[in-house]
């Protein structure tokens, strides 16, 4: 528990110093240990095993995770490393994805405090394909907030190849279209017809997600899926009711509002099916990161500034600390092993 929790301060310190050379090589450092702790955990995250014994029997050479599969491929029959090559990959994805979309905000510290809880020790430590599609969704919405719309279509296309949902990303297309009757006609056609033909390529797979995550099927409850949406929900009512409209860039204003739109549709869905949502929120991540950032930066009043900066920080890391004590679930992250120490043990 000590390694997470310092693990949730350790961004603070980088604060303290106010020369940018010496900010980025302590952001450096500290991402290169977040590829290590990412990477070389030992039998930590509910799916570790399940990982480890697709390597073990070769089931890598055959799942639909595509970029995953590739991933497996390299690790086990070129470098010989095993799962924690594996993790090691997917795990440098990620940080490289991380560390560009930090970049973006109005502060890194913070966003990376914000991701910290979910995205990275729940999410990133836990789920390696639905990583990599975090991973391209953020580059995607790096992409499009630029205006960089070939690169936000190659960034979707990597995170649909790696994970099924990492088509969440697909629909801040809509950004590119002015909201109106026939556009939505339009749009809602060619979703239709794309599904259509994704469902037919891809039914197993798509099945076999809606019957355990929406259908019959369902046998896992995230407790603590509306604590954590909670963060969601409150970025959403902020962006809509105060930074939305002091927003210049229109792509940028549009791909927020369709997540704080996102966020109210989902509402409802989470008392029907608290683990889809939860899953979900891993993408939501980067949502609320911008907004508590942004909304931080257009305060006026340094003591109001700090004061809110303080609150955000203490309930994230509340939030850590409850899942950490009281987590259904946080017993496969506890205590911390990391690879060789305890595997050589």
């Amino acid at each position: 528990m000590i390694t997470y929790i310092t693990l949730f301060y350790l961004p603070l310190s980088i604060k303290l110093f106010r020369k940018i050379e010496i900010k980025n090589y302590l952001r450096f450092l500290l991402m290169f240990l977040l590829v290590l702790i990412i990477g070389l955990r030992h039998e930590i995250g509910g799916d570790f095993f399940s990982y480890a014994n697709a390597g073990r029997i070769g089931y890598y050479k055959t799942i639909d995770d595509t970029l995953l599969s590739l991933i497996y491929i390299i690790s086990y029959d070129y470098l010989f490393l095993g799962i924690y090559g594996v993790q090691l990959i997917c795990s440098i994805i990620f940080i490289i994805s991380l560390n560009i979309f930090l970049s973006s905000l109005k502060d890194y510290e913070l966003g990376l405090i914000i991701f910290i809880p979910v995205g990275i020790i729940i999410g990133a430590m836990g789920y390696l394909s639905q990583t990599i599609a975090l991973s391209f969704g953020m580059l995607a919405i790096n992409s499009i907030n630029r205006k960089q719309y070939i690169n936000y279509l190659i960034f979707i296309l990597l995170g649909f190849l790696s994970h099924i949902s990492g088509l969440f990303f697909l629909i801040f297309s809509l950004a590119y279209f002015k909201f109106n009757l026939q556009n939505a006609i339009k749009a809602s056609i060619i979703g239709a017809i794309f599904i259509l033909i994704l469902y037919s390529i891809n039914k197993e797979e798509i099945d076999r997600t809606i019957y355990y995550y929406l259908g019959a099927g369902q046998h896992l409850i995230s407790l603590g899926a509306l604590p954590r949406y909670f963060f969601s929900i409150i970025s959403s009512l902020l962006f809509l009711f105060y930074i939305r409209k002091r927003i210049v860039n229109s792509n940028l204003k549009r791909v927020n509002t369709i997540f704080s739109l996102l966020v109210i549709i989902l509402l409802p869905i989470i008392f029907l099916s608290s683990t889809f949502v939860d899953r979900i929120n891993l993408y939501l991540v980067p949502f609320q990161a911008y907004v508590f950032t942004t909304f931080i930066s257009l305060l006026r009043h340094n003591y109001i500034k700090n004061l809110i900066n303080s609150v955000v920080i203490i309930l994230y890391g509340c939030s850590l600390l409850v899942w950490l004590i009281i987590g259904s679930h946080s017993q496969y992250w506890l205590p911390y092993k990391i690879f060789p120490l305890q595997y050589c043990i």
